[in-house]
């Protein structure tokens, strides 16, 4: 393709170019890789060398020919494995369970047209149209994926892989209802229209776009785990006061006056534990009294070592009575528990809990009970039960009238 200034652009050059830049950005993937583990890199480090695969094949069928096995069935099912790979990988970077059903079909969808063509004598429409449509169908999938189920931290940086993602979803569309009325140019030898030329760009567009943008994605996945890690307790891997405390402003402007409750408990005589079985076995029951409160809550909710051996637990959407049945059911399993120390003797431990709901404003537009009231509340209930006995959960007194209409 000449534009009259010298400048040469054809398929085949550009078809070598391609497969050079998906193996790079490959090659860029997977040394990324070795240092960030476990976020999708390795599946979108295979993508890209399935497409600089595919379109080498594409290059050398344009240039020498070759045998139809190679050059298209191969070609063909490469690309469908780029599709699958950047499927798989935007599901392992939000923590998904692999959509595997949905790669598998459009796997065999994309490959039929190319398997009927020799086989079946079909028309190599109809190759174009089930390839086409098969790959449109996994990146509208991973661009909704990625939109739907991303991080609200990471809202920015998915923005780019999901347009990018829905973009080349949206050129193949095209393209496999184009192929319904075999209007779209073939990726022959001969052909060089402007049409072929801006669908290969298009391509090269997404191998750099998308690639670079999902690494930004992993970047920023990578340092909000980082930052998350260092606010977790390193013996129970509940979050630490100073984290909870970092969270209390957003709290304290849920305006609904039962949008949570606060739960405080603390192991019932742990100085005599300690005493009995030494500070590694206190370590071990306070490990494991954090296995059970963690196990025991929801995915919105917040588990706190407030300090020592208490912990602070924060129920989301949470009313008084939900409140006092978590605390109830938490302090019944642990008395029910066996700690199994590393000299192979078996302990058991206790919990106190007191807990409260917030209450609400004293009159309407006035503020809610702020969260460290609630959890002033809860604490005292707490101190109630333990100086009553232990091993029971109490509910906290009513915040007082007058400190409600001074609020």
């Amino acid at each position: 393709m000449d534009d009259g200034t010298g400048l040469h652009l054809d398929a085949a050059t550009l078809l070598f170019s391609i497969s050079v830049l998906a193996a790079f950005m490959a090659a860029v993937t997977f040394g990324m890789a070795r240092g960030v583990r476990g976020l999708g890199l390795g599946e979108w480090g295979k993508a890209m060398l399935c497409g600089a695969g595919a379109f080498l094949l594409f290059y050398g069928h344009r240039s020498t020919g070759g045998p139809w096995l190679l050059t298209f069935l191969l070609a063909n099912a490469l690309l469908c494995g780029t599709a699958a790979y950047c499927l798989l990988a935007c599901a392992r970077l939000l923590a998904l369970r692999p959509p595997a059903r949905v790669m598998a079909c459009c796997t065999a969808l994309g490959l039929s047209g190319a398997v009927a063509v020799p086989f079946l004598e079909t028309s190599r429409w109809l190759a174009m149209f089930t390839l086409s449509l098969a790959l449109a169908l996994e990146f509208g999938y991973a661009a909704v994926l990625v939109r739907r189920h991303a991080p609200r931290q990471l809202r920015k940086s998915t923005g780019m892989v999901s347009a990018t993602m829905g973009l080349l979803a949206g050129a193949f569309a095209v393209r496999a209802t184009l192929a319904l009325f075999e209007e779209v140019p073939a990726l022959t030898p001969v052909a060089r229209t402007t049409s072929e030329l801006a669908v290969l760009l298009l391509g090269a567009l997404f191998f750099v776009m998308a690639t670079t943008a999902f690494m930004v994605m992993v970047n920023e996945r990578h340092r909000h785990e980082s930052i998350n890690r260092l606010r977790r307790d390193g013996l129970t891997g509940l979050y630490t006061r100073t984290a909870f405390g970092e969270m209390e402003e957003e709290l304290n402007h849920v305006a609904s006056p039962d949008d949570y409750a606060v739960v405080m408990l603390d192991i019932d005589h742990f100085k005599s534990i300690n005493d009995r079985v030494g500070h590694a076995g206190g370590d071990a029951v306070l490990a494991h009294a954090a296995r059970l409160i963690a196990g025991s809550i929801r995915g919105s909710d917040i588990a706190v070592r407030y300090g020592g051996e208490e912990f602070c637990v924060l129920l989301k959407n949470c009313s008084e009575s939900e409140a006092a049945h978590f605390a109830q059911r938490l302090v019944k399993e642990a008395s029910q528990q066996q700690v199994r120390l590393r000299d192979g003797r078996q302990l058991g431990f206790t919990f106190s809990a007191g807990y409260a709901a917030r209450s609400a404003a004293a009159h309407p537009g006035a503020p809610a009970e702020p969260l460290e009231e609630v959890i002033q509340r809860a604490d005292e209930a707490l101190y109630r039960a333990k100086n009553s006995g232990r091993n029971q959960a109490v509910p906290a007194r009513a915040m007082p009238f007058a400190r409600a209409l001074a609020t």
